[in-house]
């Protein structure tokens, strides 16, 4: 009896046919992925939101306070105190986040978990301030120093004063560094201290859409959209160069969930501007990226 068999050509067929497939399948697969990751980053959010509440039940209804010490240099963050109230020590790590060893880059002690990156930032307001006097309109009151302990701290502001807790940022996705913060000028500064370039949202974790809790407790996932620093006269931080680039909402009408109040007059860096002005001040001095 005659064998038969596939010819030469029906398999190099079979192979080009297994080969597109696996062309279209491949970025599925990575997407799936991708919003898996970003599925657990969720999570995460909801337990750290959930801590922070539980956090501020037991300090009367207030946000924490927190301090950065000169000498001896140290970082007291909102994740630091809102620890003991999560049952996952892993909810501080963004699975999507590349980055380790702030403390260190940051020249202090390490207080992150593995010597991690805390990959969630508190809200410090559109932009965190960085004289004393100054706020940013968050969580947090004005940046005061005293001489005496040699520490900077802002003080957690009431619960109550927030107009209205379903329209605030309490924690999120960030990629800033000890303090961490959400604030537009500073939630990508991990990439500067690390002397890596930022360019486009899809360079970003969760390819741009992150993850915010909000003072009532709920999450949401936002689309987020970048831009490159161009001013030279406004927001010293900028001046400095400790960051290059502007991570904020895609969707303009979450400027103002910054804000405790939308309409408080905010004393910033370079002056009183109300609250839900100040994401607009900033952006007007940025050129947008492209993607």
């Amino acid at each position: 009896m005659r064998k038969t068999g596939f010819t030469l050509v029906e398999l190099l067929v079979v192979i080009a046919i297994i080969a597109v497939l696996a062309a279209l399948l491949f970025p599925v697969f990575a997407q799936a992925k991708q919003a898996a990751k970003r599925s657990v980053c969720l999570s995460n959010s909801n337990q750290l939101g959930l801590a922070f509440q539980m956090y501020a039940s037991d300090s009367e209804e207030t946000a924490p306070t927190l301090v950065k010490g000169v000498s001896p240099k140290y970082v007291l963050d909102y994740w630091q105190l809102i620890q003991p109230y999560l049952k996952n020590g892993d909810a501080l790590f963004c699975p999507e986040d590349p980055f380790s060893g702030c403390d260190a880059a940051e020249v202090l002690p390490t207080t992150a978990p593995k010597g991690g990156c805390i990959g969630y930032g508190s809200n410090w307001g559109p932009m965190m301030p960085s004289k004393t006097g100054s706020e940013g309109g968050g969580l947090y009151g004005a940046l005061s120093y005293s001489s005496t302990q040699q520490l900077y701290y802002a003080q957690g502001i009431s619960l109550s004063s927030i107009v209205s807790p379903a329209d605030m940022f309490a924690l999120g996705d960030s990629d800033d560094v000890p303090w961490y913060s959400l604030s537009m000028g500073s939630i990508t500064s991990r990439y500067w201290l690390y002397n890596q370039t930022i360019a486009s949202v899809e360079q970003t974790r969760h390819a741009g859409r992150f993850n915010f809790n909000f003072a009532d407790g709920h999450s949401k996932n936002l689309l987020m959209a970048g831009a490159s620093w161009t001013g030279t006269t406004a927001w010293p931080q900028f001046g400095f160069v400790l960051v290059a680039s502007v991570l904020a909402p895609a969707n303009p009408d979450f400027y103002r969930d910054w804000c405790y109040d939308p309409k408080a007059m905010v004393h910033t860096d370079i002056g009183p501007i109300e609250c839900d002005q100040i994401a607009q001040n900033v952006l007007s001095q940025t050129t947008p990226w492209k993607s």
